[in-house]
C-alpha cells in the first residue's frame, strides 16, 4: 500500500484511476470494485499494492478492499482527496 506515496508514473496512474473509479471511506479504507469483464485490472492494482484482499461480488462486480489508518490517510493528503470526490475534486 505504501507505494502509493512513492513519486513514480505507475503510482500515479493509480492513483489517477483511484480517483475517477476508487471510494475512500472514514479517512482509513479503500474500496475498489469493477465489472466483472475488469477483474484482471483490479487483480493488476492488487498485485502493485500487495493486496490479497480481492473476490468476485454477486453482482457481477469484482472488487477489493483494504483498511489501514496509517497510510490511507497520508494518500489522500498526498493528492489532495476527501471521502466525497464528485463535490470535493482535489
Amino acid at each position: 500500500m505504501i507505494v502509493l506515496l512513492e513519486d513514480v508514473n505507475v503510482s500515479f496512474y493509480w492513483m489517477g484511476f483511484l480517483t475517477a473509479d476508487g471510494t475512500f471511506l472514514n479517512g482509513k479504507r479503500l474500496r475498489l470494485v469493477l465489472s466483472s469483464k475488469d477483474a484482471a485490472h483490479v487483480k493488476r492494482f492488487c498485485d502493485y499494492i500487495e493486496c490479497k484482499n480481492h473476490k468476485q461480488d454477486k453482482r457481477n462486480a469484482y472488487g477489493m478492499s483494504v483498511q489501514d489508518k496509517d497510510i490511507i490517510p497520508q494518500v489522500m493528503a498526498k493528492f489532495d482527496l476527501r471521502a466525497s470526490k464528485t463535490y470535493n475534486p482535489p
